[in-house]
């Protein structure tokens, strides 16, 4: 499989976490802290303060996965990959 296609597949499964995740944990904790009686600023601030903490997470964990990538390996013969024609 091409690495391009790897690396855009990670790229795409990063943005959907990206974009549902802090929903899930916004209106998750809301609702757990709800359980336990606490409404109004102080729920929707540590709910609001959960899907920070969790963008920031998935943000770390796409570094982190980027960083221990393997490289590709330079092409030798001058850096132009093509063939003389």
């Amino acid at each position: 499989m091409s690495s391009t296609v790897v690396v855009l597949g990670w790229l795409l499964f990063f943005s959907m976490l990206m974009f549902s995740l802090p929903f899930i944990t916004y209106f998750g904790v809301s609702r757990v802290l709800s359980d336990y009686g606490i409404e109004g600023f102080p729920n929707r601030a540590w709910s609001v303060f959960a899907s920070v903490v969790s963008v920031n997470l998935i943000i770390a964990l796409y570094a982190i996965k980027a960083w221990y990538e393997p490289d590709e390996p330079v092409p030798r013969g001058g850096g132009d990959s093509r063939k003389d024609q």
